[in-house]
């Protein structure tokens, strides 16, 4: 049994796939920067730590449905367990407490997972984020090839190209690029849009 100073074992290595979460963080920090930050489906915490050293005063909140995974995160944050909370829950619109909270919402991978209602999680970042707060999202957006999509839905969840026009027709686009990857075998979008 792995003592408290051990970190969690992680999980399959996802890192190959998830391309752009640094370029994400970074639009972050350079807008604003946002005093308090909400991460939509936070993992083992890796965007919760880095952005706590990019925005050494703001508080961030991390949530994710898995409790291992938040053990990671727990383990992997500890050195800002002052100013970053990690909560055990969904985002769903039904949940009203994080209401104008967040200045920052960022969705890292979290919205082409299985599962994800990515409608109503835009729209809860939209409500919950206060005038003029932005949404940071990185994602899955088209496979090259139908094994490459069915590979990413068995692994990751889908890129059928639906969450980047979802989340532009609901912000004020900022910064919105589609990007290859592995040699044009799937395309990733970055985006940051602004609450009107």
């Amino acid at each position: 049994m792995p003592s408290a100073d051990t970190p969690p074992r992680p999980g399959l290595a996802r890192w190959p796939f998830l391309l752009g979460r640094e370029k994400a963080l970074r639009l972050i920090a350079a807008a604003g920067p946002p005093s308090r930050v909400l991460e939509v489906g936070c993992g083992a915490g890796r965007n919760v730590r880095r952005l706590a050293r990019l925005l050494p005063r703001a508080e961030i909140l991390g949530l994710d449905a898995c409790g291992p995974r938040l053990r990671r995160a727990l383990w992997a944050t500890a050195p800002y367990a002052d100013r970053v909370t990690l909560v055990r829950a969904r985002y769903s619109p039904a949940e009203a407490r994080w209401r104008g909270w967040p200045d920052a919402v960022l969705f890292s991978y979290a919205l082409s997972v299985d599962g994800a209602d990515r409608d109503a999680a835009i729209a809860a970042a939209r409500r919950d984020l206060r005038p003029g707060g932005i949404v940071a999202a990185v994602d899955f957006h088209a496979a090259a090839c139908p094994a490459l999509d069915r590979l990413l839905a068995r692994a990751h969840g889908r890129a059928d190209g639906g969450i980047l026009p979802a989340l532009a027709s609901s912000f004020r686009p900022i910064v919105r690029q589609v990007r290859r990857a592995w040699l044009g075998a799937w395309e990733y979008f970055i985006f940051l849009g602004a609450k009107e």
